[in-house]
């Protein structure tokens, strides 16, 4: 059955009454969504202050390991100094070889009978190629003369002391017999 509504009030305004009868059949699901408004905050609060406890103890941490972090970055600097200062000595202390001087000496201890063909200088060693030829001597002895020679040039003394013949081979050179040899020069062994 149906309400009866009696008007004493004519000029009241029926759409008030609407909007309050509205009101009051939403009210539960609105004061519902608040309530799952304000869970769902407090369960964030909750989560986020959960998730925020490591990050407050690993401040506290790193604020106790700091000054350690800064003396290891101070070693690390003083490292990359001294490696660079490393590198500026050992500059300073190679021998660097002159060679002018060196092809100088090395003609001077030059046999009659021997010739030259290659010469190569690469870092500590000095390799030296030619042939050696009979004349007034065997051409073993000539090489053996070569290296004693060398061996006695003051400039070669200094830089290059380790002076060995590593090959040597029989070979015919236009109808004449020669020894080909390869000798090798050395700041060490």
């Amino acid at each position: 059955m149906k309400k009866i509504e009696i008007n004493l009030y004519p000029y009241q305004v029926k759409s008030d009454k609407r909007i309050f009868n509205i009101l009051r059949q939403f009210a539960p699901y609105i004061v519902l969504g608040c309530a799952v408004i304000i869970v769902i905050n407090i369960i964030l609060f909750i989560v986020i202050g959960f998730a925020h406890i490591p990050y407050g103890s690993l401040t506290k941490e790193w604020q106790e390991l700091r000054p350690q972090a800064a003396s290891i970055e101070t070693l690390k600097r003083d490292v990359t100094d001294l490696k660079a200062k490393q590198g500026v000595y050992k500059e300073l202390l190679t021998y660097k070889v002159e060679m002018s001087h060196l092809l100088a000496d090395l003609f001077a201890a030059l046999p009659k009978n021997i010739w030259l063909t290659e010469a190569h200088f690469k870092d500590d060693s000095f390799n030296l190629s030619g042939y050696a030829v009979y004349w007034k001597e065997s051409p073993l002895t000539s090489i053996d003369k070569f290296i004693k020679n060398l061996k006695r040039e003051e400039y070669y003394t200094v830089t290059l002391p380790h002076i060995n013949l590593a090959t040597t081979r029989k070979m015919d050179f236009h109808g004449k017999d020669v020894v080909k040899f390869e000798i090798q020069c050395s700041h060490s062994k």
